[in-house]
């Protein structure tokens, strides 16, 4: 017998960040985006430009992929205890954080790694709760339809990075800003769930 889902409504926290190196220990996210889609409508949108906590801990790899400079994160103001403290008051327009069965479902390309560095920013800001006030432990990784379409429709790319299949389905992206991925990454879901 199936439990029945109920009448919430379907929400997703679409999520994406550029950081400062792949540890999300040891480095940062100095870039997040995020959009609320509930009912595959766009609630909120979100771009936030962070000042790492650890500022002098990063990578110039992943600096030069995202097309910035050490200078540029030194000019950063927006502070990770003021970020977690606004993103709150956000989602609590939108989920009642202390009922079990009304959160978000992350979704991302890869989301596995930008969760991982949300997860330790809560940490990093003293909030020992994290996301799971806010949003149900599994995830929706649209990279997991990518598969599908690899699997179902022999689907055959150079690679299987988020620009490249996004080439691949004439979706617009500006590679490693987070806002434009993220929107391209929703864009990219629901043109796979509507072709399987």
């Amino acid at each position: 017998m199936t439990k029945s889902i109920g009448t919430k409504r379907r929400k997703i926290l679409w999520i994406d960040c550029e950081t400062t190196g792949l540890d999300p220990v040891a480095n940062d996210i100095w870039q997040l985006a995020y959009l609320i889609d509930i009912n595959e409508d766009i609630k909120e949108t979100a771009d936030l430009k962070i000042r790492p906590y650890n500022i002098q801990n990063y990578s110039l790899k992943a600096l030069e992929m995202a097309r910035i400079k050490p200078e540029d994160l030194e000019a950063l103001d927006y502070n990770i205890v003021d970020v977690i403290f606004d993103m709150k008051e956000t989602w609590g327009k939108y989920i009642d954080k202390y009922d079990k069965e009304d959160k978000f479902v992350v979704a991302g390309y890869n989301v596995k790694f930008d969760r991982e560095f949300l997860y330790e920013m809560f940490k990093k800001a003293g909030d020992k709760y994290g996301l799971g006030s806010w949003c149900f432990w599994p995830a929706l990784d649209v990279s997991s339809w990518v598969a599908q379409h690899i699997y179902k429709f022999k689907l055959r790319l150079p690679n299987y990075k988020l620009k490249t299949v996004c080439k691949y389905y004439n979706i617009e992206l500006e590679a490693h800003d987070a806002l434009s991925d993220i929107t391209a990454t929703r864009e990219l879901y629901y043109l796979l769930e509507g072709l399987v």
